[in-house]
């Protein structure tokens, strides 16, 4: 090595390598000055570079750069040594120093040829300046999304600070279990005599307000929305500072945060006036009902759309119909009655449905009662906008009573035709109930009508003067007593109307007139006449005189204005509210003029409209402007033609209200609307609603991107043409979300494995929700429909959902899931009395190939396990991996004589198997551990655990064979 180191300095032997030149001064210049700015070059190169990686420690692959200077620095001592070999000969260390500058060199270029698709891969500074410009853009529209996210919620804070009868809050459930209101609108005010501040600071100041009957709801409430993560929504009574008691609706959506609080954020709202309407329409219900129960009374729909008739529980009862039935339909119906009734009810309906002409018959009901039941039967149509009747409404009564009175009435009649005596009786008594009392006998003689109006039987006798006094009304008995004892003592006669309590308890009015029979001695002996029913009379009577007491009352006392005027225009009469309304008298009033009140503007208006009225168009509703005060504010009037009986003109009739603040709420609506339509186009879900019939309304632009077709060409289509939802593993297809949402009323959610189908064919799974819309009475009058794309969380749900159940190695099924089927299959054993069979098998050289050829090696063996196994199984069985060098297989519906065989082709398989690596190959065995699974079975750790003794003693016995399980094990 010494030698060799000396060889590289020694040079005696050698020629100069300036002795090639002939020792030239200007070829020997050249050569030194161009390879000493060559080595200059190659030296400064190198620094610079180093220089470079320094500054720029973060740019990928700067190890090239030093690769480079070493290179280059190699190739400049190279030229150097050229400059040295001109007068000293030491070529061989020029020679290695060369064979190092090559090897270098060689290193290098090796290392570049990789590097240059990575380099190449690299963006530009072109792409890296798009690549920025798209930043800063997208940087740029999420500072305006958060400004105009930060102007909407305080809109809303605005709004809700405005609720006329609610308030929006925000509270939070801390980890220690405590409740504090983070955001209250100023409304809480109005609704609970709580400054929203101190609300804020103490959340107490509400929660001691709610009432002690309501605290255990509230708190159930809270919890099951707690636990369950469900919507708040409940109806609580409080009671306020002032001592006010109030129904206040309170409904929040809880949210987790990543701390772990809880957060509600919700709105209450005042519902004290609902709450009392709700209880005085259920009254009145109770009271129609019990009153429909007396009357025998029910009611009855029929909708000419759909052809459905809908019947009250009390119709039901009438007609001896067993409600479980349901409504019959339109034939069933008219085969309620008899055949001669049903034709005429059916001509009255057809005549109803295409007239709207009411109707009103007796009809008798099929004879399935021991006798003859006569109903009362009266229909009325309802019209749409259009004037086409689109239901039909009424009443069914029994008026069986009633029939029959008529109908014995009328055999009265016929049978006092028969008799001159009687029909001359008959005549002066006005053909009504007769009577007779005599005197002496204190007898009473009453004729069969007689009976019927004081309600007795007619096969009893008639009563005794005594029982008759009784009979009737208290307030009334001390006139008729006088009347009767001056006819007596006087033989004055008399006509007099009195009341009577029927047995039944029912009053009835009366009209007596009574004559006075005389002996031949003038003494008085008899008293006879007759008795006319007039209840209906004076019923009617009442009525009227009621109905005239209501009708001024109701004129004088409405908050309308009601006007009468002539043709020209001047007022006949005009209600108090009317006079109150324009503050004058209304006696100043009638006479003058209607146009002086009415805005100039719309006088011409007012006076054509006016003048449109005709026998043909009798109303006219006219909207226009009055002066109240200096004031101008908006009314509505309904203007109506007054005609008489031979349908001659008598006056106008009026009635009007005040609508300024109205056409105000209308503005404000305009507005509200407006809003609504921009957040519905913003938000990233998306939105579909439609009305009662699932006919789409609306689609926002989201919606419209996942369903693929605009919202003009969705419009009024039905949802299930353009939204078509499958399950994503059967394939069949979902019910819709918004037809469940209708029927059930209630808000629903779709199923997990929902998958839109869009118009371009493409399948976008989603999640959804959906629910129904309702107008102020409740009525649903559509439905809305939000959902967004979960195809990307699908995917990665499935995955996870996979590695859980599977074995990362093989792709069989892993432990866990192989020991549910199998604890699955053991309960349907026990429950079904079914068999099933377990294999364990354990692979017996497994251990030698992992020791011989290392893991690899082992984990391509159980690979081609893997693959080679399932050949021999049934698709109805399991195979799974256990761990290691372990494999099960679960049997499905398998007799154990039936697994033996199994367990022995798998056996001779595996026997057969020659698993070669890297040139060795290596026979497999296998020990096959077989257990039967029946209804005797015990648990799942009793099957796993004599399985594996199975394959135990299989591998004791010497390995490579089938050991069934033995009871006496």
């Amino acid at each position: 090595m010494l030698e060799f180191g000396k060889s590289l300095f020694t040079y005696e032997q050698f020629i100069p390598h300036g002795h090639c030149y002939l020792w030239k001064p200007e070829l020997l210049g050249l050569h030194i000055v161009s390879d000493s700015l060559i080595a200059l070059a190659y030296y400064s190169i190198p620094i610079t570079l180093l220089y470079f990686v320094r500054k720029r420690q973060d740019l990928p692959f700067n190890w090239v750069f030093l690769l480079f200077a070493t290179f280059i620095v190699t190739c400049g001592t190279t030229h150097l040594m050229e400059i040295w070999t001109l007068w000293y000969p030491t070529y061989w260390l020029s020679g290695c120093l060369k064979a190092i500058t090559a090897i270098v060199s060689l290193y290098t270029a090796c290392e570049l040829i990789p590097l240059v698709p990575k380099a190449l891969a690299l963006p530009s500074s072109a792409q890296l300046e798009a690549a920025n410009r798209e930043l800063e853009r997208e940087i740029s529209e999420r500072k305006q999304a958060e400004l105009a996210l930060k102007e909407r919620e305080a809109m809303l804070r605005r709004i809700s600070d405005n609720l006329p009868n609610g308030a929006i809050y925000k509270v939070i459930r801390e980890i220690d279990g405590s409740d504090r209101f983070s955001y209250i609108s100023a409304g809480i005010e109005k609704l609970m005599e709580v400054r929203a501040e101190d609300a804020l600071k103490d959340a107490t100041l509400i929660y001691r307000q709610f009432i002690p009957e309501d605290v255990p709801l509230l708190l159930a409430a809270v919890d099951e929305s707690l636990r369950n993560l469900s919507v708040f929504d409940i109806k609580l009574q409080i009671q306020t500072p002032s001592a006010r008691l109030k129904c206040l609706h309170f409904r929040s959506t809880p949210r987790q945060l990543q701390d772990g609080r809880m957060v509600w954020d919700g709105l209450v709202v005042d519902v004290t006036d609902l709450k009392f309407a709700e209880e005085t329409l259920r009254k009145n219900e109770a009271l129609l009902e019990e009153s429909q129960q007396v009357a025998r009374l029910g009611n009855w729909e029929f909708d000419i759309v759909t052809g459905k008739i809908s019947w009250s529980k009390q119709l039901f009862d009438l007609l001896n119909r067993d409600p479980a039935l349901l409504e019959p339909n339109y034939q069933e119906n008219l085969q309620l009655y008899w055949p001669e009734d049903a034709g005429k009810l059916a001509q009255a309906i057809e005549r109803a449905m295409s007239t709207g002409e009411s109707y009103k018959l007796i009809l008798r009901a099929s004879p399935t009662y021991e006798s003859t039941i006569y109903i009362e039967g009266i229909g009325h149509a309802e019209f749409n906008a259009d004037g086409k009747v689109i239901r039909l409404y009424g009443t069914a009564q029994d008026v069986t009573e009633r029939q029959v009175a008529i109908n014995e009435r009328k055999q009265a009649e016929e049978e006092l035709q028969r008799s001159e005596t009687l029909l001359a009786t008959a005549q002066k008594i006005a053909h009504l109930g007769s009577w007779e009392w005599y005197l002496e006998s204190q007898k009473q003689i009453w004729s069969a009508e007689t009976f019927r109006i004081f309600g007795l039987n007619l096969t009893e006798s008639a009563p005794t003067q005594t029982a008759f006094l009784q009979m009737l009304h208290p307030e009334d008995r001390p006139v008729l007593q006088r009347h009767l004892l001056q006819a007596i003592a006087n033989g004055n006669p008399f006509n007099l109307e009195y009341r009577i309590i029927r047995p039944d308890g029912s009053l009835r009015y009366l009209e007596s007139r009574a004559e006075v029979a005389y002996d031949t001695q003038g003494k008085t002996i008899r008293l006879y006449g007759a008795i006319l029913d007039i209840t209906e009379r004076k019923q009617a009577e009442i009525a009227l005189k009621q109905t005239e007491i209501r009708y001024r009352a109701i004129v004088e006392d409405q908050t309308e204005l009601i006007t009468r005027y002539l043709a020209d225009g001047t007022l006949t009469f005009v209600n108090q509210a009317f006079a109150v309304y324009f503050g004058r008298s209304a006696e100043e009033l009638i006479g003058s003029r209607y146009e002086p009140i009415i805005f100039e503007e719309d006088r011409q208006r007012v006076a054509q409209l006016i003048g449109s009225i005709s026998v043909d168009n009798p109303v006219v509703i006219v909207e226009n402007r009055v002066v109240v005060a200096n004031q101008v504010r908006w009314t509505q009037w309904h203007n109506r033609m007054l005609l008489d009986e031979q349908g001659c003109f008598i006056e106008f009739q009026s009635v009007g209200r005040d609508i300024t603040t109205l056409k105000q709420i209308e503005e404000k609506l305009f507005q509200e609307k407006e809003l609504a339509q921009v957040t519905l186009q913003s938000i990233g879900d998306a939105v579909i609603t439609t009305d009662a019939f699932s006919r789409i309304q609306y689609l926002n632009p989201i919606a419209e991107s996942l369903i693929g077709c605009t919202e003009a060409s969705a419009q009024r289509l039905p949802l299930v043409e353009v939204f078509r939802i499958v399950d994503e593993i059967t394939r069949e297809p979902v019910e819709n979300p918004i037809d469940l949402a209708l029927q059930s009323n209630q808000i629903v959610g779709l199923t997990n494995n929902a998958v839109l189908i869009n118009q371009n064919n493409q399948e976008i799974a989603i999640e959804n929700s959906a629910a129904p819309i309702r107008n102020r009475e409740g009525q649903i009058i559509g439905a809305v429909m939000v959902f967004h794309d979960v195809t990307q969380n699908r995917k990665l749900s499935h995955q996870l959902s996979w590695q859980a159940t599977h074995d990362a190695l093989t792709g069989l099924v892993n432990r866990q899931e192989f020991e549910r089927r199998v604890e699955q299959a053991l309960h349907f054993a026990k429950l079904d009395y079914q068999v099933h069979a377990l294999c364990y098998l354990d692979l017996d050289n497994f251990k030698i190939v992992n020791d011989t050829c290392g893991h690899l090696a082992g984990d391509e063996l159980l690979r081609q396990m893997t693959a080679l196994l399932p050949e021999k199984i049934r698709k109805t069985d399991t195979l799974a991996r256990l761990g290691g060098d372990e494999f099960g297989i679960l049997l499905n519906q398998c007799t154990l004589e039936q697994a033996s065989k199994i367990a022995h082709q798998l056996l001779l398989c595996i026997q057969e198997f020659r698993f070669v690596w890297q040139e060795q190959v290596f026979l497999i065995g296998v020990s096959i551990g077989l257990v039967g699974i029946d209804a005797n079975s015990e648990s799942l750790a009793e099957i796993i655990s004599t399985s594996d003794a199975a394959c135990y003693t299989a591998k004791r016995r010497g390995r490579n064979r089938v050991y069934v399980a033995e009871a006496d094990d």
